[in-house]
């Protein structure tokens, strides 16, 4: 069983609501196109986290330095959902977002299951 750290995210979230929200990836529009998401649908749901079910702490190492980020679950409805990697400074970063499908989600309710 993992931690569940989605009340902090959300708390980081609202507290950083008026902060601009960066993307770490240059080539953001081409992975939006590539998939169903847009820009301005992850950022909507950043900027009010209610559908946010699930959030994993997870520690990498980037270009020499140790980073805390943030694995989160926007999950609507039983059958789509949004993954975003999210890391916290001066701004809200946005490393990637995917989206997931049915059964995603349901390895993802089981992995963070009590």
């Amino acid at each position: 069983m993992i931690k569940n750290y989605s009340e902090y995210v959300k708390r980081r979230l609202k507290a950083s609501k008026n902060k601009p929200i960066s993307y770490t990836k240059t080539n953001i529009n081409s992975l939006f196109k590539k998939s169903s998401l847009t820009k301005n649908l992850v950022e909507k749901n950043l900027r009010n986290p209610k559908r946010l079910e699930y959030a994993e702490k997870q520690y990498r190492t980037h270009k020499g330095y140790d980073e805390e980020r943030y694995l989160s679950h926007f999950i609507p409805t039983n059958k789509k959902g949004i993954s975003t990697v999210l890391k916290f400074n001066n701004s809200i970063n946005v490393i990637t977002a995917f989206p997931v499908g049915k059964g995603s989600i349901r390895k993802i309710k089981r992995k963070f299951k009590k």
